[in-house]
């Protein structure tokens, strides 16, 4: 029986802690605030620096892709921003996609032309 007296009052004493403590702390000030948000933007920072990404650059004209390159990125030991290309099919893949569009277009027109020569 004790111990569960016991137990309700560590529960009543958690609980209006719980409420109470909240209202009694004071809020930081403004110099505090900005010196918390300086060191959370350092962290964030530094955490973005061991990051790499992959930019890819696509350049269409008339929905036909005329260029293509990709590049990886990432900070280097002195915080700057690195970008090497990426030399697999980089340089022919907008070619080949400029010429599988026009054999697409042969392809439709040979089509047509067969049809019409079919229909009366």
């Amino acid at each position: 029986m004790k111990r569960i007296a016991l137990l309700c009052a560590v529960l009543v004493a958690l609980v209006a802690g719980y409420f109470v403590l909240p209202v009694c702390a004071e809020e930081p000030t403004a110099s505090e605030r900005v010196v918390a948000i300086k060191a959370h933007l350092a962290e964030s920072e530094a955490i973005l620096h061991q990051y790499e990404w992959l930019e890819t650059t696509i350049v269409s004209v008339d929905r036909m892709e005329k260029f293509c390159s990709q590049q990886r990125v990432s900070y280097d030991a002195d915080g700057a921003v690195r970008k090497v290309p990426v030399l697999y099919g980089s340089a022919t893949f907008a070619r080949e996609t400029v010429l599988e569009a026009k054999k697409k277009k042969l392809i439709v027109s040979v089509i047509n032309s067969e049809y019409r020569k079919i229909t009366p």
